[in-house]
Parts: C-alpha cells; sequence; structure tokens
C-alpha cells in the first residue's frame, strides 16, 4: 500500500478521538447526564445526589424514558387575588344627614293681584266717561254750532276670567249744550229764515256690554282693547226756536249779525212759516221738538258703540281694580275712568294653578 493511503486510517482514527474527547468534556460541563435527575436549585455541575447515594437511576423511571429536567429556578408564585372592595354606603342616609332642610316657601299675601287661571273674578264700581263732539263733527250736517262736552256716569260689573273680561253697565248721560246758531247745510248765510237756534237738555239711559282683552304688562297693570255694545232711552227737551234779527240779541248769525229768538205770534222776518219752507210746525217762543215716538225729529233711541276701546287695566290689590280707557262712538271721541271693588262670588271656584 502506498505511504500516502497508509496515513489515511490513521488520520480517520485521529478525528473520531478527538471528536470523543471534546463530546466527553462538553457533556461533563454542562452537567449531569441526559436523563439523569438533579436536585432542584443545585448549582449546575455538581452532582444531584448527597454523597454516599446511588447514582443510578430511580426505579421508578421506566427503562427508556427520561424524566423531564425541573427548572433550574422555581415558578413565580401566582398574583394574590386583588382585595374585594368594600360595600358603598348607601348615598340616602348620607343625603338625609347631609342635606339641608328646604326654607318653607312665603306665605301667599291675601291681597296678592296674581289671578288664578280658569277662575272667574267679579268687580262691581263706577264709571265716568267723558264724550267730546268736535264741531267740524257738527258741521257735517249743519253749518255752525260748537263743540259739545258729554258726561255719563254708571254702574258696572266687570267679570274677569283668563285675560278677558264681559262688563254689563248701566249709563246715564247728559247731552246739555246750551245757546247754539245754526244755520241749514248749503244755504244762504244773508237769510234769516236758514237759521235756528238750537238747546239741547237731552238725556239718555243706555244699557251697554263691553267686550275687552286683556295682554299682562306685569301682574298689576295690563293692555285692554275692545269694543261696546249697547243702547239708550233718550227723554228730556230738545229746543229748537226760530230767530229774528235784533240789534240787541244775544245770537249771532255766520256774518255777525246779532239775532233773538222769535216769540209767540211774532211776525218779524224770520218768525212766519213762508220763511221755512211752509214749515207745518211754528217753532216760536221755545219750541221743543217732539220725539220719533209722537212723530217728531228728536230721537227716542240711540245706539251705543264703542269701536274701538282700548286702555289700561290696574289691579293693584287682590280687592281693588281700575280702568283709564279711550274711545271712538257715534257721538264723538271719548275717555272713560272705573273705580271697581272685588265681590266674594265664586270663592270656591279654585281654579287651576297658574303656569310658572
Amino acid at each position: 500500500m502506498p505511504r500516502a493511503f497508509a496515513s489515511v486510517p490513521v488520520a480517520l482514527g485521529f478525528c473520531v478521538l478527538t471528536t470523543a474527547l471534546a463530546f466527553a468534556v462538553t457533556s461533563t460541563n454542562a452537567g449531569p447526564a441526559w436523563g439523569a435527575p438533579t436536585a432542584a436549585g443545585a448549582p449546575s455541575g455538581k452532582p444531584a445526589t448527597k454523597p454516599g447515594a446511588s447514582g443510578k437511576p430511580s426505579g421508578s423511571a421506566k427503562p427508556g424514558t427520561s424524566a423531564a429536567a425541573p427548572s433550574a429556578t422555581p415558578a413565580p408564585p401566582p398574583p394574590p387575588p386583588p382585595p374585594e372592595p368594600e360595600p358603598a354606603a348607601s348615598a340616602e342616609p348620607v343625603a338625609a344627614v347631609t342635606a339641608k332642610p328646604e326654607p318653607p316657601p312665603p306665605a301667599e299675601s291675601p291681597h296678592d293681584p296674581t289671578e288664578i287661571a280658569g277662575k272667574r273674578y267679579y268687580y262691581l264700581g263706577l264709571r265716568y266717561r267723558g264724550t267730546i263732539l268736535p264741531q267740524f263733527l257738527i258741521n257735517a250736517f249743519v253749518d255752525g254750532g260748537g263743540t259739545i262736552y258729554a258726561n255719563s256716569l254708571g254702574l258696572e260689573l266687570d267679570m274677569h276670567k283668563d285675560n278677558f273680561s264681559f262688563i254689563p253697565s248701566i249709563m246715564y248721560m247728559d247731552y246739555n249744550s246750551g245757546d247754539m246758531t245754526f244755520l241749514e247745510k248749503g244755504k244762504d248765510s244773508t237769510l234769516i229764515g236758514n237759521y235756528t237756534v238750537v238747546n239741547s237738555s237731552l238725556k239718555t239711559l243706555y244699557l251697554s256690554v263691553d267686550l275687552l282683552w286683556d295682554v299682562p304688562i306685569n301682574k298689576s297693570i295690563e293692555f285692554e282693547y275692545g269694543v261696546g255694545l249697547g243702547a239708550g232711552v233718550v227723554f228730556g227737551d230738545l229746543e229748537n226756536t226760530w230767530v229774528k234779527y235784533d240789534p240787541n240779541g244775544n245770537l249771532t248769525d255766520k256774518n255777525g249779525r246779532k239775532m233773538t229768538r222769535c216769540a209767540v205770534g211774532d211776525n218779524a222776518p224770520g218768525c212766519s212759516a213762508a220763511d221755512h219752507s211752509n214749515s207745518k210746525e211754528i217753532k216760536t217762543g221755545v219750541y221743543h221738538e217732539k220725539f220719533w215716538l209722537d212723530n217728531g225729529s228728536a230721537p227716542s233711541f240711540l245706539p251705543n258703540l264703542s269701536i274701538p276701546q282700548i286702555g289700561l287695566r290696574f289691579h293693584p290689590i287682590k280687592e281693588i281694580e281700575g280702568r283709564a280707557a279711550i274711545g271712538w262712538s257715534p257721538y264723538g271721541f271719548y275717555f272713560q275712568l272705573s273705580a271697581n271693588y272685588g265681590l266674594p262670588i265664586g270663592v270656591d271656584d279654585k281654579g287651576t294653578p297658574p303656569k310658572k
């Protein structure tokens, strides 16, 4: 065999021996042999058994099997369970202990003017109305005359509920005018027969009802608006006497000439029927017109309309109310004042508490 090939077995044997020695050294440094039990926590490289103990495997281990090597360090114990929360104390006893009692609501004043929704209130009292009939309205029918101011006084009952007042009333009105000289509309102002003197002492007793709605400004003052409807019976006298020229007279025509009333049986110009379109009535002396029911020209009835009527309702305390209003009627512009006292009617009607 050539020398080169003879060295191959020697080299192979050297490699095998070197590998075996390396494996033995590695096994000794790594600890006990594979499959040998070790004491838990023993340092690496020391035998797992005490001196004098048998190094053989435990008889409980079956041949051909190996026991799993225990962990070098013990497993940490499981964390303790979180502490159970203490039961919360009931909030009700705390609130009962800590909350301060609410103060009682202030006692309602017996004179508080606040009105309860759904409840009807009754007020009885007096009213005054002043009516102004300006001359320019009179001159729509005749020339001359003057402005008339009429006074009226009445008794009213206000039935008020939920921002609405139903107010029946009875009212006396005086149409006293004094002497006024009139010229027939569109006639010649230089002819004495076209003039007459009028003096009214007519009076009227009206039955009326006012329908008024209100808008509260505050609990004591309300803005009101509405209408008044009614009619009245007329009584008294309406003088309508012919006149004649008299330099000493107390009346004046449109041109400034003095006049006076015609006496009974007077034949002066202006005092005969011929001077007045052949009138069937001789209106001399102090002549009073007949009423409609007597086929005369004086009205027997008069309407009482107030369209519109606006004003303020005052309610300072529960027992008292007042009004100030203005309006328009067929007899001119008017202003009205009233004062009423609350009546103990419907005290069992509790109504509905007001909305807050």
